[in-house]
């Protein structure tokens, strides 16, 4: 085990049943350039050979941790691994990824270099050209340059917009974190919320920072494997997407008013994914009780306010979002759900 004053930077990897991927992923961590760091590996009950996979880098290498625990879920994981970090930065990598050989040393020497909070890296999709990076956006903040400095207003608001090529995805595996900031202001992810709780995290630690540093360099591979691209209905998923807005809303549009129309579209992104929720495979509706549930949710949720308001503004939306918000704006529910659902058959 390496010294705690040693400790630059806490590396947190859940891992849950991850052995096609976990050699490469312990593998593009061990051989960063910058070596002052610690690897905590949270097991999260796994039973397939993931263990074998890293007890073999753990008899390697004395600055990897390994920590067991009954199967809790991805949050509690994370959790786990922040409370037994000694770095002064936190870095988080999912266990079917990987990262390039100096990411690590690009990231802690320009937070130091710059006096920042957080650190945002440019990331690169892999395995599915359907997801999108960020890199525009990023390039923007940058304003030409190879690292930009700029306020946690400026990235908040792209944090929540919806625009493509303003956005800022909320993932959290991708920047490194000032540890101070998130133990002293007890930031943890929340336990029970199955959707959105990277994009909560991310939001609560801006809200605490001063200086956000963005590195638009695609230095975080993110890996689109088979389960990742399987769409499954979630039982709470309106209840988790309304459960964040409402504290969205109340922690940081009445904090940062530049948030608003973000939030607006946050909305309507809400009730999109409750329809393409109730569509998806394992759903327990029939495709009669989906029309008559999203009908009832949208009257009861008055959805259809703030559907008006952005059906207009085709620029804040992805093509096929902005699609589904027009025909929902228009009381056209039911053609959205019967594509959709067919889509879904069609996919298996």
């Amino acid at each position: 085990m390496i010294k705690d004053e040693k400790i630059k930077i806490s590396i947190v990897i859940p891992v849950y049943n991850c052995e096609r991927y976990l050699d490469n992923c312990l593998n593009s961590i061990i051989n960063q350039t910058y070596t002052d760091f610690e690897v905590i590996v949270v097991d999260d009950g796994s039973t397939d050979k993931s263990c074998e996979i890293y007890k073999c880098y753990e008899e390697k290498d004395q600055r990897i941790k390994i920590i067991k625990q009954k199967n809790s879920g991805v949050s509690k994981a994370r959790n786990k691994g922040i409370d037994n970090a000694k770095g002064k930065y936190l870095f988080f990598i999912d266990a079917d990824d990987i990262i390039k050989s100096n990411m690590l040393e690009v990231m802690y020497n320009s937070i130091v270099k710059n006096d920042g909070d957080i650190a945002f890296s440019g990331f690169k999709v892999k395995g599915n050209n359907l997801r999108h990076n960020d890199t525009i956006a990023l390039k923007e903040l940058c304003d030409g340059k190879d690292v930009g400095v700029v306020t946690n207003e400026e990235v908040i608001v792209k944090t929540i917009s919806t625009t493509p090529g303003e956005v800022l995805y909320g993932y959290i595996w991708r920047n490194l974190y000032r540890m101070d900031i998130i133990k002293e202001n007890n930031i943890r992810f929340l336990d029970g919320v199955k959707i959105s709780e990277d994009f909560m995290f991310i939001l609560e630690v801006l809200d605490k920072c001063k200086n956000v540093i963005i590195v638009p360099q695609e230095l975080y591979i993110y890996n689109i494997n088979d389960l990742s691209v399987t769409a499954k209905y979630i039982d709470t998923l309106h209840e988790d997407m309304n459960f964040i807005n409402e504290w969205m809303f109340n922690n940081i549009c009445n904090k940062y008013k530049s948030v608003l129309d973000g939030y607006y579209c946050c909305i309507a992104n809400t009730y999109l994914g409750f329809i393409q929720n109730i569509c998806r495979k394992g759903t327990p509706y029939s495709i009669l009780e989906r029309i008559r549930l999203a009908y009832k949710v949208k009257k009861e949720y008055k959805y259809k306010i703030v559907l008006n308001k952005l059906w207009k503004q085709k620029n804040k939306f992805r093509k096929k979002a902005w699609i589904g918000i027009s025909l929902f704006n228009f009381n056209l529910d039911l053609i959205y759900i019967i594509l959709f659902s067919l889509k879904e058959i069609k996919n298996g």
